[in-house]
């Protein structure tokens, strides 16, 4: 008895035990990874990075589709994983787009944390606290982009 592929004849009983043996090969009973009935099996906790990655897939994804504010959330998340001030600066774009005074602010503010000379996140930060009434807030970065960035 043969088994048929259009051109290719292969005996079935040949066929049968390449299988049979595959499957009781050692490799492959070695790589069963089954857990036992009853037995918890724990895995390490995703890395910072790994958890920042997911976090900026999520806000690409979101800005993607045209939702400013999701994304802007997203990055300022991925920013709780890994300091950089391009991720900061993108997030405060997003959430000004998004008109999220309160997420732009946040975000602005991270952003000036991650890179203290930003004369665009202080004048952010400026303009914000204008319009929300945080007038020592607006004074304070008046004074530091007066001292920081002379003429």
């Amino acid at each position: 008895m043969h088994a048929s592929c259009s051109s290719l004849q292969i005996p079935v009983g040949f066929a049968i035990s390449v299988l049979g043996g595959c499957l009781l090969s050692p490799a492959l009973q070695a790589a069963d990874t089954r857990v036992p009935h009853g037995a918890v099996q724990q895995s390490a906790p995703p890395s910072k990075e790994a958890q920042a990655q997911y976090h900026i897939l999520a806000g690409e994804l979101a800005a993607g589709r045209h939702q400013p504010q999701v994304a802007a959330e997203e990055f300022l998340k991925a920013l709780d994983f890994v300091s950089d001030a391009s991720l900061a600066s993108r997030a405060t774009m997003l959430a000004l787009s998004a008109n999220n005074a309160e997420l732009s602010l946040a975000t602005a503010r991270r952003w000036l944390k991650l890179e203290p000379t930003s004369l665009e996140a202080r004048e952010v930060i400026l303009r914000l606290a204008l319009r929300a009434g945080l007038a020592d807030d607006a004074f304070e970065q008046c004074v530091a982009i007066v001292n920081d960035h002379p003429g």
